[in-house]
Order: structure tokens, then sequence, then C-alpha cells
């Protein structure tokens, strides 16, 4: 099977294999056997001058390059947006960037303020690949619901955590902030917290702001609104948003829900 997949795709050896499905299965299996023994090896703390023998730079960048790029070059020259190869991306920069900032942390100790600036700065760009990351998943989310026109607003298993604030951008959209239109005003989040109910069907989310204005003659006021949104997964395609102020219910809106690889999808139609 090595001799076949040097010389060709696997396209093209499932095409001329008897029973492909169950050859893929012997790959896959073969597959977690070398990862497995990947881990031992790594975890086994082999002296540095072993270790770059074993795991040379050369030979991990061959990996990393193959894991990412694949080996059909043309996907970065015409690139078309690729959700798992973004996900490996992410990991290779972020563990990379991580590494780097505490072997820059070493010889940077005499120029503290320079070397914060440049710690800011590398940790910054670990967040732009996150986000980079994000949109690409959101995007190849989207699609997969083309004909239903939707847009992707948070995975269900991300609440709490890194999706908060793709949750919370989407409900101050929706709230439509109360401004007064005759004054400048300034509209200031105090707070917004999420709780999720232990059945995991349902998450409650508190948003407190502040609109601040003031008037031609000089004097200046400000209301706080604080509005309840409740997102609960009615089935395993639909989920309910409800938003309420001072317990009065003041929009509804039905969305969708995607399962994909043990997580939700939740979207909005347009």
């Amino acid at each position: 099977m090595r001799k076949k997949l040097t010389n060709q795709n696997w396209e093209y050896v499932a095409k001329h294999d008897a029973n492909p499905s169950q050859t893929f299965t012997r790959l896959r299996s073969k597959v977690d056997h070398a990862f497995n023994d990947f881990e031992v090896l790594l975890g086994a703390k082999f002296p540095e001058d072993k270790e770059e023998i074993l795991f040379s730079a050369d030979k991990i960048r061959r990996l990393a390059e193959a894991l990412v790029r694949g080996s059909d070059y043309n996907a970065l020259q015409y690139p078309t947006l690729q959700r798992r190869r973004s996900q490996l991306a992410l990991i290779f920069a972020e563990e990379g960037i991580k590494f780097l900032i505490t072997q820059y942390s070493l010889f940077s100790k005499r120029t503290p303020s320079l070397s914060q600036t440049a710690i800011d700065e590398l940790e910054r760009t670990i967040q732009i690949c996150r986000d980079i990351s994000d949109e690409v998943q959101s995007r190849s989310i989207e699609s997969k619901t083309q004909k239903e026109r939707t847009t992707h607003i948070f995975d269900w298993n991300s609440v709490p955590g890194k999706h908060e604030r793709r949750l919370r951008d989407f409900l101050i959209e929706l709230i439509k902030i109360k401004e007064r239109h005759d004054t400048d005003t300034h509209i200031s989040l105090n707070s917004f917290q999420v709780k999720k109910h232990e059945d995991n069907r349902k998450l409650e989310c508190t948003i407190d702001y502040e609109v601040a204005w003031q008037y031609e003659w000089g004097d200046s006021d400000s209301d706080e609104y604080i509005y309840t949104a409740i997102i609960e997964i009615q089935s395993n395609k639909r989920a309910v948003l409800s938003i309420r102020e001072g317990g009065q219910v003041k929009a509804e809106q039905e969305l969708l829900v995607i399962e994909d690889k043990n997580d939700l999808h939740i979207m909005k139609k347009e």
C-alpha cells in the first residue's frame, strides 16, 4: 500500500481496490498507531542531541507543510476556504509563537519596556490568527446552508468561552440600541453575562448598557438598559431566541441549528 500511495493518489487507489472501505479502515488504524508511537517518542525525554536526530527541523517542516498545504500546491495558488487546514495552521502558529515569546523573554530583560511591546504584538498576532481561523470555520459552515441563506452566529459548545463576543455582538445589534436622534449620544456596555443551564439546552444572557447624551445647552443625562436574551434549543434543527426587558418580551426570532462533529452551530436566517 505504501508503494501504491507513493505512485498514485488515494482516489486512484480506491477506484482500483476491491474493497476501498476496508482498505481505508486499515489505513486509518495504521495512522492512529503511527501517531501513538510519535507521541510516545516525543514523551520519552531524549537528550537534545538525540531529539535533533529524531525530530530535526527539516523533518518537522516537511510534516507541517504536508499537513497544512496538502499534496495539491494549487490550493495555495488558487485558494478556497479549507476549514480543517485552517485549524491546523492555527495550531502551528499559536504554539510556535507562544514558544518564541518564552524564548524572547530570556534575552530581552535589559529592555523590559521594549520587550513587552514586542510580546504584546506577538500575542496580538495569535489573536489575529485565531480570528482568521474562526472566520474560515464560519464561512465553511455557511456554505453548507447556502439555500437557506444563513449566517453563522456561534458554536453552542463555545459559549461560555471563545464565542461569547460573537454572541454579544449579535445580540447588541439585534436589540438596536436605543439612541436619542436629536442629541449626541455615547453608548457603553456595562456588562455581558452568560449562563448555560444544566440541561445544556438553554442559554441566558444578561446585557447591561448605558446611553449617555449631552444637550445643546451643556447639560447631560443618561439611561441604563438591562435586557435578558434566552436561546433555547427546541429540536435538532431549531432554536428560539427571546429578548426581554423588565420581564416583557420585546422580540422573538427562530434560529437554525446545524449539528456537525459533536458541535451545534447556531445560525440566523437572512
